[in-house]
């Protein structure tokens, strides 16, 4: 019972640890991210250069301490194993001194072994000022006692003592040759040692490196990454507003330098759409306004150029055919600022249904081959496949669409050019682009791709996202912005309504493809009928 209470106090402490542990490391996030990022880049910097600063003195460490080992190994082993050496020799040079007296009886050998002796003392005093170890000291005594020992033992009065001639004297040779062993196993351990520091530097060095790089890595990815994300909801937020989308907010709820810009951002973005709503409310009213005296003077000139009020002479009727036609040129510009207007607020509903987009194209291209026949332009259409099965949309405004588009390519096809219209109804699983009204269901798997391409000069690739703009013409001043600049705008209106894309698909001085796409994964053939007897009303891509 006691075990199983120690074990749950156990595992809830360790439980408590971690929880500590997150909640810490939370806190730590927190009060960073409320730091900015200039602390967090001195923050940075300056870990990273305490890792430096450790390995390094981890180096110095080592070297110091292999300095010290390197001398204790010259400055005292070698020396000591030098004079153990001197010792050595003083021995045996003794022991020959005391022989040659012995046999020869000559007084120099006698002079020569008590300075030999004298020497020896001198040595081995040396030898003690060495800080020996232990074992050594011990050794050092035992033979500091046999030399004196041998020496007092020695005597010059017998010259015929055969003790001193008759085999080996007895000196302390053992005592030397131990007090080198010692001496050399110390040298050993140190070399030793010396090998296994080399072995944990390399070790402990790598580990540091690895440890520096992984943390420098860590922190400068972190570090990379609360900037380069930030900065690239921001990019992302530009990007919107540039297309006008004015609505478009930066969701960066922090409060360091990117965050304060993130909100300055956003604020510039809700002036912006204040702006643009003015302008759009200044421009309807006005579009408005204008529409019931137009339409007033556009039935005064049809009823003079019918001779309501009389007969017309020539110059009367040219002077009113040019009234006519620029009234009509107007009250279409009028239209067409009020329709993008109304678009642009989501007032403007699609009645969609079941149609047959071969025959709406078919009449289009029958209703301006006049207009391109003018123009000797040549005007051709193919289908995959052939006929098309029957497509869901807003016929009326998808006929918009085709006759913007068709327009614009004989506006800008020169005389003799050609134009060329491919429908292909496609079934794949994965296309080039996702459905704007669903983006969550992913691509559709069965589209219409209808490509629309001439032969005029084309456009300039850093103009290919801006043709679909509002009032965006190219080359201004030229005969090629004769238009209001609204019709790509409505048509690109039209088609993001229907879940579709439209985009510039080539343009060179050879001419210009325009393709656009109606996803079609909407239609179920048990509804067929249905939709064939009651079209579903929607608001530019949103249902009622």
């Amino acid at each position: 019972m006691a075990l199983a209470i120690l074990k749950m106090t156990g595992l809830k402490t360790s439980l408590t640890g971690k929880a500590l542990s997150a909640i810490t490391l939370s806190g730590m996030i927190v009060w960073l991210k409320k730091k900015g990022y200039r602390f967090r880049v001195y923050l940075f910097t300056g870990l990273i250069a305490f890792f430096v600063f450790a390995s390094f003195a981890f180096a110095l460490g080592v070297v110091w301490y292999s300095k010290q080992i390197t001398t204790l190994i010259v400055g005292k082993d070698f020396k000591a194993r030098e004079i153990e050496r001197c010792v050595l020799d003083g021995l045996i040079s003794l022991d020959g001194n005391h022989r040659k007296y012995s046999l020869l009886g000559k007084q120099e050998y006698r002079s020569q072994f008590y300075k030999n002796a004298e020497q020896i003392r001198l040595d081995l005093a040396r030898l003690e000022d060495l800080e020996l170890s232990e074992p050594e000291k011990k050794a050092w005594i035992s033979l500091k006692e046999r030399f004196e020992a041998y020496v007092e033992s020695v005597s010059f009065s017998d010259r015929k003592n055969t003790a001193a001639t008759e085999g080996v004297s007895d000196l302390p040779l053992a005592e030397v040759h131990l007090l080198m062993q010692l001496n050399q196993d110390r040298m050993d351990l140190r070399v030793a040692q010396m090998n296994q520091l080399e072995g944990r530097t390399i070790h402990i060095g790598v580990y540091l490196a690895g440890i520096s790089l992984l943390a420098g890595g860590l922190l400068a990815f972190f570090l990379i990454r609360a900037i380069t994300k930030p900065i690239d909801l921001l990019r992302k937020g530009i990007k919107e507003v540039a297309e006008g989308k004015f609505t478009h907010r930066v969701d960066l709820s922090t409060h360091d330098e990117l965050g304060r810009l993130a909100d300055d951002f956003n604020e510039m973005a809700y002036q912006l759409k204040k702006l643009d709503d003015m302008k759009s409310d200044f421009i309807a009213i006005v579009s408005h306004e204008l529409k019931t005296p137009l339409t007033s003077m556009k039935e005064a000139v049809d009823l003079l150029l019918e001779e309501a009020v009389g007969p017309l002479r020539p110059k009367q009727r040219h002077l009113l055919d040019i009234s006519a036609a620029s009234t009509k040129k107007l009250a279409e510009f009028i239209n067409d600022i009020l329709n993008l207007t109304r678009m642009e607020g989501g007032l403007v509903s699609m009645h969609e249904s079941l149609f047959d987009f071969h025959r709406l194209l078919e009449e289009k291209l029958s209703t301006l081959r006049l207009q391109a026949d003018k123009k000797e332009i040549v005007l051709s259409a193919t289908y995959d496949p052939e006929p098309l099965p029957r497509l869901f949309g807003d016929s009326e405004r998808l006929g918009q669409v085709l006759a913007n588009l068709l327009n614009n390519a004989i506006h800008f096809t020169p005389r003799g050019g050609k134009i060329s219209v491919q429908a292909e109804y496609m079934r794949k699983k994965v296309i080039p682009f996702r459905s704007k009204e669903d983006p969550g269901q992913g691509p559709p798997r069965q589209w219409l791709e209808v490509s629309i391409s001439d032969t005029g000069r084309g456009i300039p690739k850093e103009e290919w996202k801006r043709v679909f703009g509002k009032f965006y013409q190219i080359e201004r001043g030229t005969s090629r912005g004769k238009g209001s600049g609204l019709g790509l705008a409505i048509t690109r209106y039209i088609v993001e309504g229907h879940g579709g894309t439209i985009r510039i698909g080539e343009s060179s001085r050879k001419g210009t493809t325009i393709v656009f796409t109606l996803p079609q994964d909407r239609v179920r053939k048990k509804d067929d009928q249905k939709l064939e007897e009651a079209p579903l009303e929607r608001v530019m891509g949103h249902p009622l």
